[in-house]
């Protein structure tokens, strides 16, 4: 079956449960004692690793408190947007400091996951932590804040309207008719849906704000199973291939490419404009990268407009696919019509991995507010991607399902296509005597 209930849904995932946080000085002193602190403390780079994952937490948590406070609908809206994230509220929808205190402690706890993963070898420490990134830079931040600001009050006009979820196909020039009908859309009630140069380079600050900073860190967890494969198989990355599909503005290929940079890598998105700004995104970490370390090279990267239902790549062509945050936004045909195409591009012995959001079950805490999420975001088909059992859809077209984790509010599942056709055996009937 492609759709089960919840706990059939996600029978493999284990808990996400949050670091406990201090809540009186005691506990804090106790906690700014113990041998976890005292040795991030004593090593330089532990140290600068929980800075920066403090440091873009509550820079993106004070960039959705501003937004709201200012264009997106005061404090009725900042409340709304905790609540989104499954901070805890009393009976009267009031955020409770327990709540707060249960974000933090589950940020924290990503943030650990993410340092841990690095400490294993499992992938690199964000190259962004350089302080030379543009991310840094205060006049990239505030044309960020800026556009930001800007889509924030228009996405809260949108919200109020009757059509907002589908304005796209009124505002927007493009000939859309090329397109799925699941595709129009004003995803996020955002401006112009996917389809605008103005939307691509608003899209990663806003979604990251949405995560109050947690969205790298819970993309990279994509790369457990990467490197869990080629630590298994024995693989030459430099000798393999991976398809990032439906890949948004690229954000994440780049810490592919830092990671991998001699794998050859194809880039494909629906969106023309989302394709261009991966490219540019990709070319500013080429120039960031070099101008860090001149002696790095990157295989070449190949950029494609397509479908996940109509891949634009050879069968079979594949050692690695990734896919992140897109089976949420897909009905169940599309979805299904999707896995059949990963499973077709994948090399027999190959590996693809979906992240996406959690579903039913994964996080005790936010069950009562998955709803929460599809209302306020315009999300058609969350719902029902909730309890959608992705291992038995994947399953169903091929896949030998290896493993499903859990991190904050992302869910990864890896997958492989077996090395060989498995054919019935066939048993001839018994002679009559």
């Amino acid at each position: 079956a492609r759709r089960g209930t919840a706990r059939a849904a996600n029978a493999a995932a284990v808990p996400w449960a949050p670091l406990r946080v201090p809540r009186d000085i005691g506990e804090l002193v106790s906690t700014l004692q113990s041998e976890q602190v005292q040795s991030v403390l004593r090593e330089p780079e532990r140290l600068q690793f929980w800075a920066y994952a403090a440091t873009r937490n509550a820079f993106f948590t004070a960039e959705a408190i501003g937004t709201s406070l200012t264009v997106g609908g005061g404090a009725e809206a900042i409340r709304s947007r905790l609540q989104r994230v499954g901070v805890a509220t009393d009976d009267d929808g009031e955020i409770l400091p327990d709540g707060i205190l249960g974000l933090l402690g589950t940020q924290a706890a990503l943030a650990a996951l993410d340092e841990q993963n690095v400490r294993d070898g499992l992938y690199k420490a964000p190259y962004d932590m350089s302080l030379a990134h543009r991310q840094w830079n205060p006049g990239y931040l505030l044309d960020k804040t800026l556009r930001l600001a800007r889509v924030t009050a228009e996405t809260a006009e949108r919200r109020g309207k009757e059509d907002g979820g589908v304005e796209m196909r009124q505002t927007v020039t493009e000939d859309l008719s090329g397109y799925p009908e699941y595709y129009t859309h004003n995803f996020h009630f955002q401006t112009d849906g996917w389809m605008s140069e103005r939307s691509a380079k608003a899209y990663e600050f806003q979604t990251e704000t949405l995560f109050q900073g947690s969205q790298d860190a819970m993309q990279r967890q994509t790369f457990v199973p990467i490197a869990n494969y080629l630590r298994r198989t024995g693989l030459d990355p430099s000798t393999l291939t991976l398809a990032e599909v439906a890949g948004g503005t690229g954000r994440l290929l780049t810490f592919m490419m830092d990671n991998w940079p001699l794998m050859r890598k194809t880039f494909v998105d629906l969106s023309p404009y989302y394709v261009a700004e991966a490219r540019s995104n990709c070319e500013y970490f080429v120039e960031f990268a070099t101008g860090q370390d001149s002696s790095c090279s990157f295989a070449p990267n190949t950029y494609k407009q397509g479908s996940t239902e109509d891949l634009p790549i050879e069968s079979e062509s594949q050692d690695i696919l990734t896919n992140v945050y897109l089976f949420h936004e897909l009905p169940m045909e599309a979805r299904v019509n999707s896995a059949k195409e990963f499973f077709r591009v994948v090399k027999p012995g190959g590996l693809c991995v979906i992240t996406d959001s959690v579903q039913e079950g994964d996080n005790e805490d936010m069950n009562a507010v998955l709803p929460l999420f599809p209302a306020a975001y315009h999300e058609p088909h969350y719902m029902d991607y909730t309890t959608t059992d992705m291992v038995a859809l994947f399953e169903a077209e091929g896949f030998r399902h290896v493993s499903t984790s859990v991190a904050h509010l992302s869910k990864v599942w890896a997958f492989e296509k077996p090395a060989e056709k498995v054919v019935a055996e066939v048993v001839e009937p018994a002679a009559e005597a």
